[in-house]
């Protein structure tokens, strides 16, 4: 499930990335698409709990979850210094284009990712 909403995710970030056009209603639907498939990192939570010992669980599931925050404080400073870079000569579209790659690119992390998760099988690995 984990590796089918990524992949989800990402497939909506490729009309955005290459600046497709969409109709109203298309664009309506990828975003619901989007915010759907984006809450998938929650499965995450489960994934480090079950490969954590049960001592550890609770600390292993915060150091999950502290990668949401951290991702906001870094990504937005880092698209804000890129769009401030770009600078107007090169057109709001180009600057906004700059700042959407960052993101595809986490996404593209984040798929990656996922790939590299270890399936349990809903049981705790024995440590």
């Amino acid at each position: 499930m984990l590796i089918a909403t990524a992949f989800v995710h990402l497939l909506c970030w490729l009309p955005l990335v290459f600046s497709l056009p969409l109709p109203r209603l298309a664009s309506y639907a990828l975003f619901l698409f989007m915010g759907l498939s984006a809450a998938s990192f929650t499965l995450s939570w489960a994934c480090v709990k079950e490969v954590n010992p049960h001592a550890l669980s609770g600390i292993a599931t915060s150091v999950a979850n502290t990668g949401v925050f951290l991702g906001t404080g870094i990504l937005q400073p880092l698209v804000g210094w890129t769009l401030d870079r770009a600078g107007p000569a090169q057109g709001a579209a180009a600057q906004y284009h700059a700042g959407m790659l960052i993101f595809f690119a986490c996404v593209v992390f984040g798929f990656v990712s996922s790939l590299r998760v270890r399936e349990t099988w809903c049981r705790y690995l024995r440590h």
